[in-house]
């Protein structure tokens, strides 16, 4: 039987179900599922209502969910203000993606990276199918830029991850900025 475990990792997304859409009916099936990456387990699933979406529909499936201790993982659709007090308000962590559906907040993020301190630093490279990939996180603690950051509870760093794909057959690369706004409960992975 798999249990949970300190740190387990719950990522938490929204598919449509292929073949879903019938011939008489203008929807699909769109469902939610919490998936404990170190257990394989889709701990929970939600179907999102016809007129409604994920933003609606994540909340619901947290309140089912026991966090605690848990780190909560979820796109950039799920990055609300109430998603991450819901996901705080349970003991658990957040890493929420964000982009550009948060007003001025990607803005905000990108002028601490720009401005402020690094608390660290990490880098990666992966190889295979038949690419190269380098990823550097960076992690700025500093929030002083983040206008309404008290409206994002426990949000205590924002966290940066640059890729560069080489894709080894056309000899072409590629690169990619992400940013996360991140929250620890319990305990400071930097310091």
């Amino acid at each position: 039987m798999a249990c949970l475990t300190e740190g387990e990792v719950i990522s938490i997304d929204g598919k449509t179900l292929c073949g879903s859409r019938d011939k008489n009916k203008k929807s699909v099936v769109h469902m939610i599922s919490a998936w404990a990456g170190v257990n394989n387990i889709v701990l929970g699933q939600l179907k999102v209502d016809d007129k409604s979406n994920e933003i609606t529909a994540i909340p619901e499936l947290l309140e089912v969910l026991v966090l605690k201790g848990c780190v909560v993982t979820i796109d950039a659709t799920g990055c609300q203000r109430d998603i991450a007090s819901a996901i705080a308000s349970q003991e658990a962590d957040y890493i929420l993606a964000l982009k550009g559906n948060q007003g001025n907040l990607l803005e905000q993020t990108g002028d601490s990276f720009r401005f402020s301190d690094v608390a660290s630093v990490s880098e990666e490279i992966d190889t295979g199918h038949g690419r190269v990939e380098q990823r550097v996180c960076t992690v700025v603690n500093a929030l002083s830029m983040i206008e309404q950051k008290e409206q994002w509870k426990g949000l205590q760093c924002l966290v940066r991850i640059e890729a560069e794909r080489y894709f080894k057959a056309t000899g072409k690369s590629e690169r990619k900025t992400r940013y996360y706004n991140r929250q620890f409960a319990r305990r400071c992975l930097y310091s």
